[in-house]
C-alpha cells in the first residue's frame, strides 16, 4: 500500500489518482492524505496533484502518540535495514 500526501487542490488530486487506479483502490484519510492500494511506487512524475509519496510499512490500532513513538523507537533499526535503499543513511 502507498501513501499521497495530495497537493493544494485535493479534490484534483484524488481525481487523478483514481483516473489512474481506480477509485476502488483509493482511500481518503484525510482532506490532504490518501493511500493506494498498489504494491509498486507510485508513478511520482505522473501525478501533478500528488507532492509525496511512500509505503505504508505498518498501521497502529491504537491512536495514541505515545504508543505511535514507542513502536517506531521499537522498530526503526529493523526499517532501515528492510526499506532505507543502501547508501540513503
Amino acid at each position: 500500500m502507498q501513501i499521497a500526501i495530495l497537493g493544494r487542490q485535493p479534490s484534483i488530486s484524488l481525481a487523478e489518482l483514481e483516473s489512474l487506479f481506480g477509485s476502488n483502490k483509493i482511500t481518503q484519510l484525510s482532506s490532504n492524505v490518501a493511500t493506494v492500494d498498489i504494491t509498486t511506487p507510485l508513478p511520482q512524475s505522473r501525478l501533478g496533484g500528488t507532492v509525496k509519496s511512500g509505503y505504508v510499512i505498518h498501521r497502529l490500532k491504537s491512536h495514541n502518540i505515545d504508543d505511535a513513538y514507542e513502536y517506531i523507537n521499537n522498530n526503526i533499526a529493523q526499517w532501515a535495514n528492510t526499506y532505507v535503499p543502501s547508501g540513503k543513511i
